[in-house]
């Protein structure tokens, strides 16, 4: 039995949860100090420290009284300090990178939870909830994962534990994060934000906030992204975690970075790798990475004594971890000198940059961001050899690395760099002077960024379509004439993509979302029959020309064949015209400018078509049987479609 009451530990715990951390830390430390403390109390304050500095470091001692903790509570026996012991020792060496060891501990405290008898009781099914939330095995897939979310989120709620209901809802909203469904993980960490204010869980409104941050960093959006990460940054300082600090400040530069604050971008990586080295954190690849992102802005301000500089810092912290082979700091290492390599010695060292190169993109250890730009960075080497050698047969193993890395992001549901590598692969199939296989490779790269909320990314992807639509008469002329290289990048827009993509910059870049004019709607059955059309801007659409635009709908069609629909774009005589076949009919939206906005609405319609939502659950069969649709299902339609294109 414990000497120390119960409640003293529940204070402690009350005061850890509203971040003050060191406070709680002289607790335990006085607990330690009394002669009466028993040894199921010393665990628990090894627990305790454990969790402390797995939040404000150095995570060396997190691991120190993580193991003797675990170590003691075995020997003791009692069931419940082994899970709470071995699972937050099992979390500090995951966020340490140490995998192997942190997912022993985590299966220890798993069996030891499996083999309690008595499984109805709070504190079992607190910490069968705890388990299932954290369980760490993402090859599992999303919806295995989040099943055993629910499953814990439903047993916090019926057994009313408010600090699991947090924790857990943070944890569902990192795994829609991890999957890269944006959309999704901003609604979920909303809801942990709130319940975080609610019950004052002083860790997840950080969390949430700093995630929020991430999330509209991936998308793009770096106002709102940086809105959140300075809304984090006090929570951050108070915690005095330098691991969070490190992220939410190494975004932040990141962020000034993007915005060609250079000198801003440099203040913030400088702080954060000072507060890395004053917390005792200067190995963990943390460190490494802020000083590989310091290395990029250095270069692009020609400091190249500097980058030298960190790259010796970074090389210091790789012969350290060589001991383990696959550390992510040997990684770093090598991107980093291949980048400065190609940036001041470029013809002198082509060789060693390569080989480098190729040892960060095809490392068994995968980054996603580092294997990305190792196969940028690569492509614009062989892009530069292609240019000057006019040797087409340097293209193919140019895309041949694309799909290397379109594999690797599928892999790993890196959506971002997915559609980054089709909109690149699209412009090298221009360049081969295929344009149905460069619309097929946008379409698919425009529906993975909508379908995520990559909106920005979509809307450029767009504009690349576009311009493959607006300059179809040239490219049909290129492909008799075959006019040489140097002619058919012109039509391109491939080298200026190249250079934002080998700088992780496309996503960021500003895009004018311009507004559509809609004119019609048509649904067409077999042999260009009309089912239904709408006029949808009477004074600027010509009815007249709905008989050529037909008639173009017909003869434009992509000729491969497709699983998925295919949301074709056509021009006509300053219209264009979006259609998809679905079944027998073929669905078309007409306008008049940009296609970004257009293509969003148009998707959304066919998606509530092939949902058979309320609207054409009614009307879709009528269409099958070529029945004449009466008075009220025509108002009913033209009302749907007036308030989903005009409104």
């Amino acid at each position: 039995m414990k000497t120390v009451s119960d409640e003293k530990f529940e204070a402690i715990e009350n005061i850890f949860l509203t971040g003050r951390y060191y406070e709680a830390l002289k607790e335990i430390d006085s607990i330690e100090r009394r002669s009466d403390v028993t040894s199921e109390d010393r665990v628990f304050c090894y627990k305790l420290k454990t969790q402390l500095y797995s939040i404000f470091q150095p995570f060396t001692k997190a691991i120190e009284f993580g193991e003797k903790a675990v170590k003691k509570s075995v020997k003791i026996g009692n069931k419940f300090l082994i899970i709470d012991s071995a699972f937050h020792l099992g979390r500090s060496l995951c966020l340490t990178g140490n995998i192997k060891d942190g997912a022993e501990n985590l299966e220890l405290a798993q069996k030891t939870l499996d083999s309690i008898i008595d499984q109805e009781t709070q504190e079992y099914l607190k910490r069968k909830a705890i388990l299932q939330s954290h369980c760490k095995g993402w090859r599992d897939g999303f919806d295995f994962l989040l099943e055993k979310m629910t499953q814990a989120l439903k047993i916090v709620e019926e057994i009313e534990w408010d600090y699991g209901r947090v924790n857990i809802q943070y944890e569902l909203a990192c795994l829609y994060q991890w999957y890269g469904k944006y959309s999704q993980a901003i609604t979920q960490f909303e809801i942990c934000l709130e319940l975080a204010e609610e019950f004052d869980v002083f860790e997840q409104k950080m969390g949430c906030l700093s995630s929020l941050g991430t999330i509209y960093l991936d998308m793009g959006e770096l106002e709102t992204s940086l809105d959140y990460l300075m809304k984090s940054l006090p929570f951050a300082e108070k915690m005095e975690s330098a691991y969070a600090l490190s992220f939410i400040l190494g975004d932040i530069g990141f962020i000034h970075w993007q915005k060609h604050d250079l000198d801003e971008a440099v203040e913030y990586y400088t702080k954060c790798t000072q507060m890395l080295l004053e917390t005792g954190n200067s190995h963990h690849r943390r460190y490494s990475w802020i000083l590989f992102r310091l290395i990029l802005v250095l270069l692009e301000q020609n400091k190249f004594k500097k980058a030298k500089e960190n790259l010796e810092k970074i090389k210091a912290i790789s012969d350290f971890q060589s001991y383990r082979k696959q550390h992510l700091s040997h990684k770093i290492y090598k991107l980093s000198k291949a980048i400065i390599l190609k940036a001041i010695s470029y013809e002198n060292d082509l060789n060693e940059i390569v080989d480098l190169l190729n040892e960060v993109a095809y490392d068994s250890l995968i980054h996603n961001e580092m294997n990305k730009i190792a196969l940028f960075h690569l492509c614009d080497l062989y892009f530069n050899k292609l240019v000057k050698s006019n040797d087409f047969e340097i293209l193919s193993y140019i895309k041949l690395k694309i799909n290397d890395l379109e594999k690797l992001a599928r892999e790993q549901d890196s959506f971002v760099i997915l559609a980054e590598a089709l909109l690149f692969e699209s412009q090298l199939s221009l360049l081969e002077l295929d344009t149905e296989e460069a619309k097929l490779l946008l379409n698919d790269a425009q529906k993975i960024a909508e379908e995520k909320g990559i909106h920005r990314l979509a809307n450029l992807i767009s504009n690349a379509h576009d311009k493959i639509i607006e300059n179809l008469d040239q490219w049909e002329n290129a492909s008799l004439l075959l006019p040489d290289l140097s002619e058919r990048l012109e039509l391109t827009h491939i080298e200026d993509l190249l250079y934002d993509l080998v700088r992780n910059k496309l996503i960021y870049k500003d895009v004018n979302k311009e507004e559509e004019k809609p004119n019609a709607f048509l649904i067409l059955g077999q042999e260009g029959t009309i089912l239904f059309s709408e006029i949808l801007n009477e004074d600027s659409f010509d009815p007249n020309q709905i008989g050529p635009i037909i008639s173009k709908i017909q003869n434009e069609e992509i000729k491969h064949v497709c699983t998925v629909p295919i949301f074709e774009r056509v021009r006509y005589n300053g219209y264009t015209i979006i259609k998809v076949k679905h079944g027998t009919f073929i669905f078309s939206y007409i306008f008049v400018g940009k296609s970004f906005l257009a293509s969003r609405k148009f998707r959304k319609l066919v998606s509530e078509v092939q949902s058979y939502s309320e609207v054409w659950r009614n009307l879709l069969p009528k269409f099958e049987s070529k029945q004449q649709l009466v008075l009220d299902d025509r108002i009913q339609l033209s009302t749907y479609l007036q308030k989903m294109f005009l409104e």
